[in-house]
């Protein structure tokens, strides 16, 4: 049959609709009517918007994981230089995916976020908050991260995690908090002296709400760490 549009172009008018919060789509493709004099600008489009229908029918046909895999290298691609640059890996709950009265477990996902670029590089889906460390590993094969500085939340702050890391030519930031306790006992009482000292950088900001002061001690003494 014919093929009256663009395979990339009905791609990039769905990220557009999603990123400008459509939820189906119907809004997806209302809003690319309303937005098609500057879309055009960007996109092909020679048969006009494609319709709702359309933008389904395409989508359920196309294969979830090469999709994945395309959105992957494109965000990767377009960051060319991520040295020096912060890299956060966190898990996150997707707020509706869990609805009143049904069985089904939310979905979690667990990221790679470009914090300078505000780009999502990379995520994995999880069956829970459990299965979180499981995931680090895997989205972390999904990137390239030598040369940036890689954060993890606490539940990342696993000698296996660091150590691949390293190996891969990356610098890392991990959260330690007092469910590891004798570690975290050891990491208190060697930054014990470093604490009565001064900061070595302080941040004062309001956000969620509240004001928020970060203080920061730094400490090149690395005996307990190698």
């Amino acid at each position: 049959g014919r093929c009256l549009h663009e395979l990339s172009d009905i791609i990039w008018l769905v990220l557009c609709g999603l990123l400008a919060d459509c939820e189906d789509f119907e809004q997806i493709y209302d809003y690319a009517c309303d937005k098609q004099a500057v879309l055009a600008q960007f996109l092909s489009l020679p048969a006009g918007i494609p319709s709702s229908y359309t933008l389904q029918r395409v989508f359920s046909r196309l294969n979830p994981v090469e999709l994945e895999a395309s959105l992957t290298h494109w965000g990767q691609d377009i960051l060319r230089v991520l040295a020096g640059q912060q890299l956060a890996i966190d898990g996150k709950q997707v707020r509706g995916t869990c609805l009143p009265g049904r069985r089904q477990a939310s979905v979690q996902l667990v990221s790679v976020w470009a914090t300078k670029q505000r780009l999502c590089l990379a995520q994995t889906q999880v069956a829970s908050k459990a299965n979180e460390l499981v995931a680090i590993p895997q989205v972390l094969d999904l990137v390239e991260v030598a040369g940036s500085v890689v954060s993890i939340d606490a539940i990342g702050c696993q000698r296996a995690i660091a150590t691949t890391l390293v190996e891969r030519g990356a610098a890392y930031v991990l959260a330690l908090k007092q469910n590891q306790r004798a570690l975290f006992e050891q990491v208190q009482a060697h930054l014990a002296p470093l604490l009565r000292q001064e900061p070595a950088f302080v941040s004062r900001e309001k956000d969620h709400g509240r004001g928020e002061e970060r203080r920061v001690w730094v400490s090149r003494d690395l005996t307990l760490v190698e």
